[in-house]
């Protein structure tokens, strides 16, 4: 009896690298779904600025002129960051 619950738990055991490799998986995937996500958003906002004619009415906005012109920018490029770290391999460790 108690061999038995010693092959269960060293298969049990051997198991946990592989489940913890499935749920980085996921989670990568997930992480660039919704990258993707923001960034097809981005594009969408810059699509209705453009539409509404964002430049002509710059001096109404006052303050808030810097939020499409400073933030928006920042955002697509910690976006496209953020993607490449998640599709990039994982990097090597070194062995000792």
């Amino acid at each position: 009896m108690e061999r038995r619950h010693l092959r269960n738990s060293k298969a049990s055991v051997c198991s946990v690298p592989l489940r913890r490799l499935h749920h980085q998986a996921v989670g990568r995937a997930h992480g660039a779904d919704a990258n993707l996500a923001g960034v097809a958003d981005l594009f969408l906002d810059y699509y209705h600025a453009v539409q509404a004619n964002l430049p002509a009415v710059a001096g109404e906005l006052g303050a808030t002129y810097a939020i499409p012109i400073i933030y928006v920018p920042l955002l697509m490029i910690t976006h496209i960051a953020a993607f490449y770290m998640l599709v990039r391999p994982p990097a090597r460790r070194a062995s000792v």
